[in-house]
């Protein structure tokens, strides 16, 4: 029994690096897609500030990758029990 809950432990937190891994992969991306869209946007003949705008897809996209983080945390307390 000490094995297999040390086998899975093992298993979920390889798991829970790789997600991590992606989510971060996605943060990058994300921030570099978010990153062209303002330089875009800065060159339109209407672009006003865009420091509020920036700023809360920026809050949007932490929120999300929390809650994400959040909810990997419990299922893996809870596979780990």
């Amino acid at each position: 029994m000490v094995k297999d809950k040390k086998a899975r432990k093992v298993v979920l937190t390889k798991m829970h690096r790789q997600v991590l891994h992606d989510l971060n992969q996605v943060i990058i991306g994300a921030t570099g897609n978010l990153d062209q869209l303002v330089k875009r946007y800065t060159r339109l003949p209407l672009s006003g500030s865009f420091t509020t705008q920036v700023a809360s897809a920026v809050r949007l996209l932490e929120q999300k990758c929390k809650a994400l983080i959040e909810h990997i945390q419990k299922r893996t307390i809870l596979f780990a029990s």
